[in-house]
């Protein structure tokens, strides 16, 4: 028996989001220690929230259900200055790399975004 799909999706999203030109490599997905500056700037992948779940189409014997899965992706950068036009940049380069599988492998119908990444912003 495969992964849930939940750790599908979040692996999928990682995949999809690990590469960026302003990441590059720093994509995890739920990551719970906290990010040294090596690491700066990334992305965070997590699927914190349950989802809605309701009862689907029925193929022959068995019962669909469907799922909504609230994904969270957060962006975390260390830097003074222009701080905004990096996570800009990178909300950027996130939106065009869902955008080119919003299906994330055929593992969703669609991805819709609800809003802006969340910003890991501190003064340190």
């Amino acid at each position: 028996m495969g992964d849930h799909v939940r750790k599908q999706i979040r692996d999928r999203v990682k995949t999809l989001l690990t590469g960026l030109t302003t990441t590059t490599s720093n994509c995890y997905a739920s990551r719970v220690k906290p990010l040294q500056d090596a690491e700066l700037p990334a992305v965070l992948v997590d699927t914190l929230e349950a989802g809605e779940i309701r009862p689907g189409s029925a193929f022959g014997a068995g019962r669909v259900l469907e799922r909504s899965l609230p994904l969270t992706i957060s962006v975390a950068v260390k830097q003074t200055d222009n701080y905004q036009d990096t996570l800009d940049q990178i909300y950027k380069e996130v939106e065009i790399a869902l955008a080119g599988d919003n299906t994330l492998g055929g593992l969703a119908k669609y991805v819709q975004p609800s809003s802006e990444p969340a910003a890991d912003l501190s003064g340190e």
